[in-house]
């Protein structure tokens, strides 16, 4: 074994044993030394030193990756590289997981060690913020991509290539946006509210504006086919034309207004 084999194992084992002596692993051995150990911050006890120093590094890293992101959005808009796109992607990507996993760290550390018979109540509460979090870095995200392709469509005017990314952006983001409502949909019903009338509420309003819009839309068209037919009074192919869109329409109507019959028994009641 090297001289740096050593040396690397020596920092390794040093690191380790650090935060076990912080948290009170080697506390028997510490109190004689340096008095009691205390995990919450604010103390002058080694515990509190150590949580302190290293809770005190989140906001620098976290300015520093905030700093990327708006260095990557401004390099996206500069260059017109096709290959740029993707590479910004990944940086944007994991600069938000390492900024999520940093700032959950000291909130996981206070569940395991200021709670430790109650750490897993507030567990939820974790889950909740996360997904909050989560949700403002994609809509963050998004806004970001979406004022880049604007810039780029505009640059490239004349040209297929920023039409075609402004219009990939678009439909991407509309996407985004739709799994974020989603995601509050199956919030409220599964860690909310535990219960499905919030989501079934919202299904059975859009039910009824698209099925209210189709039968509005099939009633038009009756009143036309109708006309149609008395125009056609003496004229046997358009007449018969004009019947079998009244029949069609007729069956149609029908069929939607037994769906919004059921939507209204079925889902409402």
């Amino acid at each position: 074994m090297t001289h740096r084999s050593v040396i690397r194992w020596l920092g390794a084992s040093l690191l380790w044993a650090m935060p076990m002596a912080a948290y009170g692993y080697f506390e028997d051995t510490i109190q004689h030394v340096g008095g009691s150990l205390s995990s919450g911050i604010g103390g002058a006890e080694f515990g509190s030193i150590f949580q302190v120093m290293i809770e005190s590094l989140v906001g620098m890293v976290s300015l520093v990756g905030i700093v990327m992101i708006v260095r990557t959005g401004l390099t996206l808009t500069i260059s017109q590289d096709e290959g740029q796109f993707a590479k910004a992607k990944k940086t944007i990507i994991a600069v938000s997981a390492a900024l999520i996993i940093i700032n959950l760290a000291p909130r996981i550390a206070e569940a395991l060690i200021s709670y430790q018979s109650g750490g897993a109540g507030i567990l939820d509460t974790e889950i909740k913020g996360l997904l909050s979090f989560f949700e403002t870095v994609a809509a963050i995200t998004a806004i970001i991509f979406l004022i880049v392709s604007g810039i780029r469509a505009v640059v490239s005017y004349g040209g297929e290539d920023g039409w075609t990314h402004l219009k990939r952006a678009i439909i991407s983001i509309g996407a985004g946006i739709l799994v974020i409502a989603a995601k509050l949909l199956i919030a409220n019903a599964v860690v909310y509210e535990r219960t499905p009338s919030g989501i079934l509420s919202i299904i059975s309003k859009f039910m009824q504006v698209l099925l209210s819009f189709g039968a509005f839309v099939a009633t038009i068209v009756l009143i036309w086919a109708g006309l149609l037919m008395i125009v056609n009074l003496g004229k046997d192919e358009q007449y018969t034309r004009a019947k079998n869109l009244v029949i069609r329409v007729g069956i149609g109507l029908i069929i939607i207004l037994v769906s919004l019959a059921l939507v209204q028994f079925v889902i409402i009641n």
